[in-house]
């Protein structure tokens, strides 16, 4: 296996899985409920990651994918860890609501 490739065998994953999607409206949802958790308004999360409000309503929307950088200021911000606000995502797309 060439390094850093994927294992399709790792844990979790189903090799039917189409890896490279995710629900961005999913994310929306997780996010929006993290920052109202912690008393942020989207500006004021916006601000604090150097995001122009516009982009915070869209992610929260579900209408644009943030960058991985982006997703980890906005995790710092609601005091998650990433692979914690990453779990979240998945469990809200897995039973939405």
């Amino acid at each position: 296996m060439v390094s850093g490739a994927r294992n399709p065998h790792a844990e979790g994953v189903n090799s039917n899985d189409n890896l490279g999607d995710y629900d961005a409206a999913a994310l929306g949802r997780v996010v929006r409920r993290a920052r109202v958790g912690v008393g942020l308004t989207q500006e004021g999360l916006a601000e604090a990651c150097d995001m122009h409000p516009t982009y915070v309503s869209l992610i929260e929307r579900g209408r644009t994918k943030p960058t991985l950088e982006k997703l980890w200021a906005i995790a710092h911000q609601v005091g998650l860890r990433p692979s914690a606000l990453v779990a979240l995502v998945e469990d809200e797309a897995a039973h939405p609501g």
